[in-house]
């Protein structure tokens, strides 16, 4: 009982340290609880930032330009703002949107629904950043940001007020703006006039009703970069990907077909990598078979270890391209994994099985008409080694794997796997420690239960 209620004091002290704290200040903490309950209700789930339409959500809201009275835009962490002093594209987003707000402002509303989800929360209110009147859902206007924020106003008067302002003065109407929880370092600060021209020039390319408006001719291939989306969804007109390295940012057409196309290549050179190594490790079975000394059997370990590796960084590498979750390379790698199949493996076993069928030593050559199965076993008992393999889950993978590699053994005349008892029969010259070591490369363990008579091997 003492260690239950250990347990539970312990459970209880973890919850209490890991639930967020909302701070509940008037002035600037108005929508603070929004930041939480409207990640969770969906309210903020697909807003993007207004400069490079990267999702915001990504930096768990923590990085927006607050307005007077409380509404937020919010924005990606792609700069953080300390070197401000380098020039426009150093400013942190939170600061840029403040300073070109004017800029921002989508004439025609176009990326944008005319609803409010945030004057619906009462925990939240939303108010008007020029008069502070509360505004509800029944009663709004709007003015549409790029890439599909909005900001809402009691009235169109105003509006027009808070578009004026925005357009004739930097950082009209912005009360705060905070980066990572904490105010920038650069928030305030005066943009140099090439910062409007800077800031992407697109409308919005994803509305807030989820709809993707008619690209325009002066539209960039992408914007921003992202090393993993939320969720699948194209770089064309969106987020450029940043592809495994932080200068790998494929934010142009050409750049992005070198990248499907390195993408493509990668499973590719993945089961060539398989191939080689299987191929050399064969090799070196025969030659530990015909005498190696012990310095080749260990260098021949090292170099089939180092491709081993190469094949894993590479098969990683595969990973995290599917962890950025953009399609078009996603489809890619899948490509090429098929293509992969299909040049190096596909057409092998039945080769193998053709070329064992027309020597009399594959399993299913070796059954006679009346149904039993790999004869062989009772008629050639004196060459008759019989191998434990308790790893073996299924014929189709593990227990073709073994009988493969038992088969490419020299002096191996025949194989057969019975699943039913986990026994691999062997007929043929190999000696015992040889077929075992066969049977341990391919990542299975055996054990010998019977060898030859003549076998001295074992």
């Amino acid at each position: 009982m003492k260690a239950a209620h250990a347990i539970y004091a312990t459970c209880a002290l973890l919850l209490s340290v890991l639930t967020p704290v909302v701070d509940a200040h008037a002035a600037h903490g108005a929508h603070a609880a929004q930041a939480t309950t409207g990640a969770a209700s969906g309210v903020n789930d697909d807003k993007h930032c207004p400069l490079c339409n990267m999702w915001v959500k990504d930096e768990n809201m923590t990085w927006f330009t607050e307005l007077k009275n409380g509404q937020r835009i919010y924005t990606c962490g792609m700069t953080n703002g300390t070197q401000y002093q380098l020039g426009s594209k150093y400013f942190s987003h939170p600061s840029l949107v403040g300073a070109t707000l004017g800029s921002l402002v989508v004439p025609d509303g176009t990326g944008c629904n005319a609803t409010c989800p945030e004057c619906d929360d009462p925990t939240t209110p939303v108010r008007d950043p020029i008069t502070g009147t509360k505004i509800s859902s029944a009663k709004f206007t709007y003015l549409c940001l790029k890439k599909g924020q909005k900001i809402y106003f009691e009235s169109d008067t105003t509006k027009q007020t808070f578009l004026s302002g925005a357009q004739s003065k930097a950082y009209f109407g912005v009360a705060s703006n905070t980066c990572n929880s904490t105010e920038c370092p650069d928030s305030m600060q005066d943009v140099p006039v090439t910062a409007a021209a800077a800031t992407p020039s697109p409308t919005s390319l994803r509305g807030s009703d989820g709809t993707s408006p008619a690209s325009t001719s002066n539209e960039p291939f992408c914007s921003g970069s992202s090393a993993m989306f939320s969720g699948f969804q194209t770089t064309v007109h969106g987020t450029c990907v940043k592809l495994l390295f932080q200068p790998l940012v494929l934010n142009s057409a050409a750049k992005y077909a070198i990248g499907f196309i390195g993408v493509f290549l990668l499973p590719l050179f993945n089961e060539y990598l398989v191939y080689v190594r299987e191929r050399l490790r064969q090799s070196f079975r025969k030659a530990a078979s015909s005498g190696a000394t012990p310095a080749m059997r260990h260098r021949n370990k090292i170099v089939l270890t180092l491709l081993y590796m190469a094949q894993m960084t590479i098969a990683y590498f595969a990973m995290l391209v599917v962890m950025i979750y953009d399609t078009g390379l996603f489809v890619a790698l899948i490509a090429g994994f098929g293509f992969g199949y299909v040049w190096f493996k596909s057409g092998k076993d039945v080769k193998v099985s053709a070329a064992r069928a027309s020597g009399g030593t594959s399993a299913a050559s070796s059954a006679v008409g009346d149904g039993v199965v790999a004869a062989w076993r009772f008629q050639q008992f004196d060459a008759l080694t019989v191998l434990h393999v308790s790893g073996m889950k299924c014929m189709a993978n593990c227990g073709s794997t073994v009988q493969t590699a038992l088969e490419n053994t020299p002096g191996v005349d025949h194989v057969y796997v019975d699943m039913t008892d986990k026994c691999v029969y062997v007929a043929g010259s190999t000696p015992a420690p040889l077929l075992v070591d066969a049977v341990d490369s391919v990542g299975f363990e055996a054990v010998v239960l019977r060898t030859p008579p003549e076998d001295k091997h074992a």
